[in-house]
């Protein structure tokens, strides 16, 4: 029967489902301006217990570890909210769609590396090398998790674009 599952493919399933919940806690009971201040915290707890792995975990540290990390997962809700806000609502739909396939093209590069690397490293050095990495980025991302509102440039039109390249040309000053 299909909801019958052999034990590798229930345990495959557990991550995302551990990432939908805390999406969801982090949704319901997380006030948004409080999920604001927390988004760099919790986005350095998706790679920080990752660390501990270092040190050679047994199975049901491990275990708890990677629950530890998924907790991290509600800062996505901001960084999607902000985009949200941020995107025109006419283009809305190809910012997500491309926030989408940018962060699933990023786990694959990230996951490819993390097993190339582990063709020449302990597996539990590879994970603590990986929660490196993911505080590293956290540091360069400080400011824009922090920021409280994204700022975008609105797109300009075809005929501002060729007016003002048309203008540069003639050495007229363009319109305000």
């Amino acid at each position: 029967m299909p909801w019958q599952t052999s034990p590798p493919e229930r345990s495959s399933t557990r991550p995302a489902v551990g990432a939908a919940a805390t999406r969801s806690v982090a949704a319901r009971w997380i006030r948004p301006d409080l999920r604001e201040r927390l988004a760099l915290p919790l986005a350095a707890l998706t790679g920080a217990p990752l660390l501990l792995f270092a040190f050679g975990p047994g199975l049901p540290a491990a275990c708890a570890l990677m629950a530890a990390g998924t907790f991290g997962l509600g800062y996505e809700l901001v960084v999607q909210r902000r985009l949200v806000d941020a995107v025109p609502e006419e283009i809305r739909g190809q910012a997500i769609g491309l926030y989408g396939s940018g962060l699933m093209t990023g786990q694959a590069a990230g996951i490819g590396a993390a097993g190339a690397l582990g063709e020449a490293v302990a597996p539990g050095q590879v994970m603590a090398l990986c929660g490196a990495a993911t505080l590293v980025a956290c540091l360069c991302l400080h400011r824009p998790l922090r920021r409280g509102v994204w700022r975008v440039r609105p797109a300009r039109s075809q005929h501002a674009t060729e007016a003002a390249t048309s203008a540069r040309g003639s050495g007229r000053r363009r319109p305000a």
